[in-house]
């Protein structure tokens, strides 16, 4: 009989120290959860923000690209208003200022083409871009 109690105590014992570290474990992991959701719901505003904002500065024309080409030292060989936006084609623009031109183009609207081809293979390329308001 004192060994059928011992045995009986032993496993309430058990079974209350289950259920005390499965309610510190439940408490760690709604905490856990709450800050999970909360920067979840912060990322996803962030992104919303991100794709919804306007863009600052100058919108993009004829003269505004005409003026960025020439403050990066380049000339067009034409440039056409069409209803998908700006058309530009640059000959012999050299690699280092395609990245620049890009960065620069950003600021103005969104670029909807650019091709970029070097059939010299001496890093002159000859660019075509569409840029839309």
């Amino acid at each position: 009989m004192i060994r059928l109690l011992r045995r009986e105590v032993l496993y309430g014992f058990a079974l209350l120290l289950s259920a005390v570290y499965f309610v510190l474990l439940y408490s760690d992991y709604s905490a856990l959860r709450e800050v999970l959701n909360r920067e979840y719901s912060r990322h996803k505003e962030f992104m919303f923000m991100l794709n919804n904002a306007g863009r600052p500065g100058a919108k993009a024309s004829e003269n505004t690209v005409k003026n960025l080409l020439q403050s990066l030292g380049l000339e067009a060989k034409s440039i056409s208003e069409t209803p998908s936006g700006i058309e530009v084609v640059l000959a012999e623009v050299h690699a280092s200022k395609v990245a620049d031109l890009v960065f620069k183009l950003e600021s103005l609207g969104s670029i909807t083409s650019l091709s970029a081809e070097d059939n010299t293979g001496q890093g002159k390329f000859t660019v075509r871009f569409v840029v839309k308001p």
